[in-house]
């Protein structure tokens, strides 16, 4: 419930004052100063300064709500980023506790997909794909792309299809190689056309072969 509202309006030399609130609140409550009808009426509309009064007050309320969107994005931010770090360092450690092989599942697995399926889905998919195509670190990333395939229904198909596209032409075969199994699992015809125009460019034999033998699969 709101306080009482206040019923007068008082104008300083330097600050616009309210009467004091018996109860504060731990944000100000501005869209119920903003828009209750009776502060307006009791206090400015009585007094011949009250449109020079209603626009500081304006202002003042602008100013805060500016103040708090600022602060709310910050916090929300700093936790995401927080939150990718933490995210980080549990897939390194359970790619170090236990490899990833093909046809077993992975604690890895889990992992990302509760992250995609926590309120900053759309962050961690951006970071997942980011990390995916990171030749410096091919090991690491070669194994996110794996578990990514595994994942159903991830993200949009343009997404994954751009994803297994990028994939493809990073310098480092088992980023390559992670991303034509991720492509065999999600296939589509999408898919399937990608496939057949990197496979002209695939510098290795063993992957060219590999990429046919899916092509072959998507039909």
């Amino acid at each position: 419930m709101y306080p009482e509202s206040p019923t007068t309006v008082q104008e300083t030399d330097s600050v616009l004052m309210l009467p004091p609130r018996e109860q504060p609140y731990s944000r100000p409550r501005s869209s119920y100063v903003l828009y209750n009808p009776s502060i307006w009426s009791m206090s400015l509309a009585a007094s011949s300064d009250g449109v020079e009064l209603q626009k500081k007050l304006v202002f003042i309320v602008q100013k805060l709500q500016s103040t708090w969107a600022v602060a709310d994005q910050g916090t929300a931010l700093r936790n995401a980023t927080q939150g990718l770090l933490r995210l980080k360092d549990l897939l390194y450690a359970s790619f170090e506790a236990e490899p990833l092989e093909d046809g077993i599942d992975h604690p890895a697995e889990d992992i990302i997909g509760d992250a995609i399926r926590s309120t900053n889905g759309a962050r961690v998919l951006d970071w997942l794909s980011r990390t995916c195509l990171d030749p410096e670190h091919p090991t690491f990333s070669a194994s996110i792309l794996r578990c990514l395939g595994r994942q159903v229904h991830l993200g949009t198909e343009s997404w994954r299809t751009e994803l297994v596209r990028e994939a493809l032409e990073v310098d480092d075969a088992e980023i390559r190689d992670a991303a034509l199994q991720a492509a065999e699992f999600w296939g589509g015809l999408s898919m399937r056309d990608i496939l057949k125009t990197r496979v002209q460019t695939e510098p290795l034999q063993w992957l060219r072969n590999y990429m046919q033998d899916v092509i072959e699969d998507l039909r």
